[in-house]
């Protein structure tokens, strides 16, 4: 997902987008409105997205369970938009947090998902390229013709790949 620079080069293109995040349902989102026809496939049995801030939209508890990006279920929420206040805890609460986040997307998401078609509790087993298509194979032996796979599938931090950093300070 970090590669898609620009959804409109899918229009009118197959697009599987694997993953159950932010950044893949996001990107599934994005590229369906671009004119993309879109299918997510995740391991998980359902896609999961947060309930949001409209169940408190005219509370004043609002500002305090939910924080400006909205990210992560409320508690853990306000850790993850305070990175700084997550370093300065004990590393045993740190993993604590770590296990208890799992892949999830934002509330404002679900209206944008509603027509993209999503295939869950499934695995991708094989991959192939043929005549500029790629031909996927799922674990429940069902099979997809795309012309493109995008992954959000986390990310792994390559300090290397930051351009906004000089080479000395890298």
């Amino acid at each position: 997902s970090y590669d898609m620079r620009s959804p409109k080069l899918y229009v009118g293109r197959r697009v599987v987008v694997v993953g159950q995040g932010q950044s893949a349902l996001e990107s599934a989102a994005l590229l369906h409105e671009a004119g993309a026809e879109v299918e997510i496939i995740l391991r998980r049995p359902a896609i999961k997205i947060l309930s949001g801030r409209d169940r408190l939209r005219n509370s004043p508890l609002a500002k305090l369970v939910y924080p400006p990006g909205e990210v992560g279920p409320p508690g853990l929420n306000w850790i993850i938009e305070l990175p700084d206040l997550f370093r300065t805890m004990p590393a045993g609460i740190q993993q604590w947090i770590m296990s208890h986040l799992s892949p999830v997307g934002s509330a404002w998401l679900r209206p944008r998902l509603t027509e993209v078609r999503d295939t869950p509790g499934r695995l991708i087993v094989s991959a192939t390229e043929s005549a500029g298509r790629l031909q996927l194979l799922l674990d429940d032996h069902s099979k997809r013709e795309v012309d493109h796979v995008v992954l959000g599938t986390g990310y792994k931090v390559d300090i290397d790949r930051t351009p906004v950093l000089s080479s000395a300070l890298k």
